[in-house]
């Protein structure tokens, strides 16, 4: 790719700076067969400056410099505005004598006077009287009536031509003469061929448009329809057709540089979008410098000196680009091939002809070359590659579309018998979500409860209908007036867990009754993508007694957790399941709630260093679980742990809890007396005056940061509780 960004520019410098070379021999024309048309492309001899003289069959014009024609001077290195003469000698024989022959001329850039053997033969009007926006003159075919002609000698051309600020002398290549009939034969054939052409593009182009109207989605038919009408009003410019819509040197002039400007844009999104291959920076490079060339053919119209500064300058660039914009489209095409994309073989092998015939036109026009002009041939072979391409493609789309038919019909035939599959199963599945005895639930990623079946009414005697659209933590139970709990703390921080993990998270919570009263259940949540982001699943149901667990007559386990208050409910609960086993019910609830408030206490004042002011503050002001957790993630508390060790007999439980804080002055605390009212009236504190009630023994060790409970099972409710001593360890 950067080869040929390299060859494009270097092209395009050669363009602007390097005149054309200079020949050595004159063309010495022999006219001696009817039957022959003679080209008169070749070295003519050249002169700026305006003389009469010149036009004279006797003139010696060996002095002047020779010039191949037909180009402009400009591209010899000639920057000049004015009038400049051409001469050239040919001979013809006695044959044809009484012989009409006829001359004709490419398009111009400037007004001119064509002189044989010194008498004018063109009817134009002189160049002292011509207009000075006279930029271009089409082509034309000249007579020449035999009585000015000399027979078996030499006869003389002098064109006598002004430029009036452009690039000056001939633009398109068509230059020969011979008998008129031949060269009138030759001219209409040239130009009917010409008119087929261009109507085959238009009428190719509109083919296209109106195909795109109908696929809309298909957008390389639009680009390959404007491009093909482009082409037509260029080929119908520069082969004289448009005089026959409006014979304006404007209107010429711009029917063929527009669309020159548009052409390779439009190729390179044709491309693109043909290949199925996504824009990028090229592509919008090509648009933004389409832009620049358009407002300089807008400048172009300004008048002489706008003119001038284009034609002699811009447009040799533009060619350039055209050249790198065709290379370019070439490249993706080739690209397109390697990668097996249908009909790029076909589009390849005519974009391959378009491209040569391009580049070999743009290079006979700057004079690099000297070749017959095949654009108009090469761009219908395209065409054709184009039809047989988008041909092949209808017809396989047709297979396709037959193909899927045939598979559509056997698709629906199995689809709804899996619509009644599905409906069997949809009706098995709901029967087996209502007829579950746990709650099964949905939760969208806001937290709103999206689904809730029957069983909630069983556990909570709330109706599931009143569930649906409310949010899952307003399910949780809170005591009083607070309603930012701790168990709503917890489940904040398991859903967070949920979400970040991806992963099954399980936890005990109390929910609200129909009563307003709180029941445990066991609540699991599974994290489910979608394409919205996610939902929640969850169960929740009564835990299930472990089987094993009644069999246990005796067990030690050591526990050691981080800083997260909701660790204490899981682990009471798994104590409170072995204390069962030797306690009733309530009595073995109440050493559950004991060994929580302790655990707690063991996180919050001990490892968190938070005071009992602190915390009756925050609860105060609402901010108790911001406080919370800048100490959980706070570098100087953040490592510590506490250590449970719990021992089980069918005597008496044992517990130890300890932290890693800084202990506290635990005798002023055990002093007081536990069955004032008002003690147990706190909003916290009250950990250590429960466990003094429940368990027979509580010993703090000296610095305070490790208690002691013991609990005996016999006679255990008769039992009062022990005075607290301090334990040294």
């Amino acid at each position: 790719m950067r080869s040929l960004l390299f060859t494009a520019l270097a092209l395009a410098i050669f363009l602007v700076a390097g005149p054309a070379a200079l020949h050595s021999e004159d063309l010495n024309l022999r006219i001696t067969s009817r039957r022959e048309v003679y080209s008169l492309i070749g070295d003519w001899r050249f002169k700026t400056g305006d003389m009469m003289e010149y036009r004279e069959r006797d003139f010696d014009d060996k002095s002047w410099e020779r010039m191949f024609l037909p180009q402009n001077w400009h591209r010899t290195g000639l920057n000049f505005d004015g009038v400049a003469w051409y001469r050239t000698q040919f001979y013809v024989s006695e044959d044809f004598r009484d012989t009409v022959l006829a001359i004709v001329l490419p398009l111009r850039e400037g007004w001119h006077e064509l002189y044989i053997n010194g008498v004018r033969m063109d009817q134009g009007a002189s160049l002292e009287m011509t207009a000075p926006n006279a930029f271009a003159t089409r082509g034309v075919m000249i007579a020449i009536p035999s009585q000015y002609l000399v027979y078996n000698q030499q006869n003389s051309i002098a064109i006598r031509m002004k430029s009036y600020g452009g690039v000056g002398g001939f633009i398109t290549r068509t230059m020969f003469m011979g008998d008129i009939f031949k060269v009138e034969r030759r001219y209409s054939l040239k130009l009917m061929w010409n008119m087929v052409l261009v109507t085959l593009f238009v009428l190719n182009g509109l083919t296209h448009f109106v195909t795109f109207l109908t696929r809309r989605g298909e957008i390389h038919y639009l680009y390959f329809a404007i491009f093909s009408i482009a082409i037509g009003f260029i080929v119908a410019s520069l082969d004289n057709l448009t005089q026959f819509l409006w014979n304006s040197f404007y209107f010429q002039h711009l029917s063929v540089h527009i669309p020159l400007v548009m052409a390779p844009i439009l190729l390179v999104e044709f491309s693109y979008s043909f290949f199925g291959m996504r824009g990028n920076r090229a592509t919008s490079a090509f648009r933004w410098l389409g832009l620049a060339f358009a407002a300089c053919v807008a400048f172009s119209c300004t008048g002489g000196p706008g003119y001038g500064v284009y034609i002699r300058y811009i447009l040799p660039i533009l060619l350039a680009f055209c050249f790198i914009a065709i290379s370019y489209c070439l490249m993706l095409t080739i690209m397109s091939i390697r990668s097996r994309i249908f009909t790029a073989r076909i589009v390849g092998f005519g974009f391959l002809i378009f491209a040569i015939s391009s580049v070999n036109d743009i290079l006979s026009y700057l004079q690099i070359i000297h070749t017959t002009n095949v654009l108009d041939e090469g761009f219908l072979c395209f065409v054709i590659s184009m039809s047989v391409s988008l041909s092949l493609k209808f017809s396989r789309l047709q297979s396709d579309i037959s193909a899927l038919n045939t598979k559509l019909h056997n698709n629906l035939r199995a689809l709804q018998s899996a619509r009644n599959s599905a409906s069997e199963s949809e009706a098995r599945y709901r029967d087996l979500v209502e007829s579950s005895n746990e709650i099964i639930f949905a939760l969208d990623s806001s937290g709103l409860i999206l689904m809730m079946n029957q069983a909630v009414g069983q556990h909570l005697g709330i109706p599931s209908q009143d569930l649906v659209g409310q949010e899952f933590l307003a399910m949780i139970y809170h005591s009083g007036e607070s309603r930012n709990s701790l168990a709503r703390h917890t489940v904040r921080q398991k859903l967070r867990e949920l979400i970040e993990s991806k992963s099954e998270v399980v936890f005990r919570t109390d929910f609200f009754t129909r009563t307003r009263e709180p029941r445990e259940l066991l609540v699991k949540l599974q994290y489910i993508p979608n394409k919205q982001g996610y939902t929640i699943a969850g169960t929740a149901a009564v835990e299930q007694e472990d089987e094993l667990l009644a069999l246990c007559t005796a067990e030690r386990q050591v526990y050691v957790f981080g800083n997260y208050v909701y660790l204490a409910d899981s682990i009471s609960q798994r104590l409170f399941a072995g204390l069962a086993k030797y306690l009733d019910h309530d009595a073995a609830y109440s050493l559950k709630v004991c060994i929580r408030e302790m655990i707690i206490n063991a996180i919050e004042h001990g490892n968190l260093g938070i005071s009992f002011d602190e915390k009756t503050e925050a609860q105060n002001e609402g901010t108790y679980f911001s406080l919370l957790i800048s100490r959980q993630t706070d570098a100087v508390y953040s490592n510590r742990q506490v250590t449970l060790v719990y021992s089980l007999t069918s005597r008496r439980a044992v517990f130890r809890i300890t932290d890693q804080g800084d202990g506290f002055d635990h005798a002023e605390i055990m002093g007081r007396d536990i069955r004032r009212p008002e003690y147990f009236h706190l909003m916290h504190g009250r950990g250590i005056a429960m466990a003094r009630i429940e368990f027979d023994t509580v010993k703090f060790n000296k610095k305070g940061n490790s208690v002691v409970l013991i609990k005996r099972f016999v006679d255990s409710v008769a039992r009062s509780p022990q005075p607290a001593s301090n334990l040294n360890q």
